[in-house]
């Protein structure tokens, strides 16, 4: 609660309990002083006074700020007719609340739609003050107005209240002499402060904040002042006022996230939160920033609802994108993650792809044409076959690799070139610079965009098959064509046969004409004997 709640709180149970007309008038007044925009002070004052002028008065600063208030209203019509005496009722019908109403009934200021009548009071001797609603002495309507309405009208002028429906916002283009009153309440306010009049210098930036009610320099003063001296709620009211106005500024929609979260409105804060990752005027960053402030409060799920909602408007962020893989990834639904990070490495540059590439592989291979175009990793896959061949050769001289004959070595060298040949024409047909020798020509890019076995996953679909192979990038590069590839084949097997006899020259001839070993028998054991 602040300054001005607490006084006109005060002026209220003064007027109702204590029924001292004096103190509530002084009481409410000064709350107006803090804060001219509370429409219920200023009807809650005209009921200490008898003079309907003043009345009216109080009455017409209501309606300046609330037009539609029925109870101001009923109040006007009542004293233009002459039909209110200094003993009438406030009308039955609830006044419609502004904002402002609603935190002072919430905070237990008033506990009635509209300021009940307090009971009437017994007669009071005549050197006793006048009690409240009971007949005052005859006032003068010339007679000089209490100290209290004199400083009032000097310190809130009729100017500085305004209707908040005509209100302008950073989406509206301020007049000249708009932008020349902001300045100088800016100015004055910085004078506030060097007298270090901190509460002056806020009902500068007030004043400045009724013109443009988002205004950006104004509003980080008023804010980052508010905050050191302790008033976080009346920061609160600034930030609110201006996302009601329908302000686009997304730097308002951000410090009032975090001041909802300081004061522990988190359900205010989520509300703010889903509306700013639709806003247009976010970028990314900021996004991320919000959905990471989820995450710190261990919202994981909420976290995942926010970006859905912000990838409609944003289906190509490749930061997002991957925000939302690495979260599906942590809670473990892999599936989900790996579509996601597929969409991301389509969604970004170059560098980003690559990024998302490497991710998408701890999933699922990603043929690129650095594969396809690798010698190298033809070369290693044919060092299999050698690896093979070698283990032969060496079985073949008896576990002994000293004993192998140049013939085996041959054959393990053979094996390398056959390998490599066989291995061109099956799986690496698109080797740099091999198959534009042979007329290779680009293959034409499969249907379904980046990746042949592309897998579009929902974040809703929980049970998705993985793919049965490898992803296909698209590519660039030439192919053999079929003949060559032929060719290889044929070559590649032949050099492995011949290869085969090399590495087993002496188990062949072995196999081919086997030597039956002379078993003894039982008759050769009798004749030894």
């Amino acid at each position: 609660m602040n300054d001005a709640q607490a006084l006109f709180r005060e002026g209220v149970l003064a007027l109702k309990e204590q029924r001292d007309v004096a103190r509530a008038r002084q009481l409410i007044t000064q709350s107006l002083k803090l804060d001219p925009n509370n429409e219920m002070a200023w009807l809650w004052l005209s009921r200490t006074t008898d003079d309907p002028a003043r009345k009216l008065q109080c009455v017409e600063r209501a309606l300046k700020i609330n037009p539609a208030n029925d109870q101001a209203l009923a109040l006007r019509e009542k004293l233009a007719g002459g039909g209110m005496s200094s003993a009438a009722a406030a009308p039955p019908a609830p006044p419609k609340r502004s904002s402002i109403h609603d935190r002072l009934e919430n905070a237990s200021l008033v506990h009635h739609d509209t300021p009940p009548e307090p009971p009437a009071a017994p007669p009071a001797p005549a050197a006793r003050a006048p009690q409240f609603m009971q007949p005052e002495p005859e006032v003068d309507a010339a007679q000089d107005p209490p100290p209290e309405f004199e400083a009032l009208r000097d310190l809130v002028p009729e100017e500085a209240i305004e209707s908040t429906q005509s209100v302008k916002t950073q989406n509206d283009r301020l007049t000249p002499e708009e932008e020349r009153q902001i300045e100088k309440h800016l100015a004055a306010a910085e004078a506030r402060l060097a007298a270090e009049d901190e509460e002056a210098a806020v009902e500068q930036y007030v004043y400045a904040l009724q013109i443009q009610v988002d205004h950006p320099q104004v509003m980080q003063r008023a804010v980052r002042l508010l905050h050191q001296m302790k008033y976080t709620e009346d920061a609160q009211e600034l930030l609110n006022r201006a996302i009601e106005a329908g302000t686009p500024s997304l730097a308002i929609h951000l410090t009032a996230i975090d001041v909802n979260r300081m004061l522990g409105n988190y359900s205010k804060a989520d509300v703010l939160r889903e509306k700013v990752v639709q806003m247009d005027a976010i970028d990314d960053a900021g996004i991320l920033k919000i959905i990471d402030s989820l995450l710190n409060d261990v919202q994981g799920a909420r976290a995942i609802e926010l970006l859905e909602k912000a990838l409609v408007k944003r289906p190509n962020s490749h930061d997002l994108l991957m925000k939302m893989a690495d979260i599906l990834e942590d809670q473990g639904r892999k599936v989900q993650a790996m579509g996601y990070y597929e969409r991301a490495a389509r969604a970004g540059k170059r560098g980003n792809r690559k990024q998302a590439d490497r991710v998408l592989q701890t999933f699922i291979p990603v043929i690129t044409d650095h594969e396809r175009g690798s010698v190298v990793l033809a070369l290693r896959e044919a060092a299999g076959f050698t690896a093979a061949y070698l283990f032969m050769a060496w079985q073949d001289s008896g576990l002994n690799l000293l004993r192998m004959s140049p013939g085996h070595w041959l054959g393990v060298g053979l094996s390398l070139v056959g390998g490599y040949c066989v291995v061109t024409a099956f799986s690496s047909p698109q080797q740099k610079g091999l198959a534009a020798l042979f007329g290779g020509q680009v293959p034409a890019e499969p249907e379904g965009g980046k990746h042949t076995q592309q897998v579009e996953v929902k974040p809703w679909e929980e049970d998705i098959a993985m793919p049965s192979g490898p992803l296909q990038d698209p590519t660039s590069l030439p192919i053999l064509p079929g003949w060559a590839r032929m060719i290889f084949a044929l070559v590649g097997m032949a050099l492995l046969g011949v290869a085969f006899y090399l590495v087993f020259n002496r188990a062949i001839p072995l196999l081919l004409n086997p030597v039956e070993p002379e078993i003894p028998s039982i008759l050769d054991f009798i004749g030894e004997g």
